[in-house]
């Protein structure tokens, strides 16, 4: 199925979760740590995605494959 990546807003924290397109109670978090993720895209062959995090403690592009996440 297709799948749609949104974020999740808190005081001091967003994470990106993934979503069926055709069951939107499938949310799950797909990017969800102390950080800041945000701006998932996938690549169009549709086998990896990018995103951003300050995780190092300055925002940097980040690539991980999907649907494994491993970075």
């Amino acid at each position: 199925g297709s799948v749609l990546f949104g974020v999740a807003l808190a005081i001091d924290n967003i994470d990106v979760y993934a979503v069926d397109v055709d069951d939107p109670s499938s949310a799950r978090p797909f990017l969800d740590d102390e950080s800041v993720e945000c701006g998932a895209q996938f690549s169009p062959d549709g086998r990896w995605v990018a995103y951003v995090s300050n995780a190092t403690g300055r925002f940097e592009v980040y690539v991980t494959d999907w649907p494994e996440n491993r970075i």
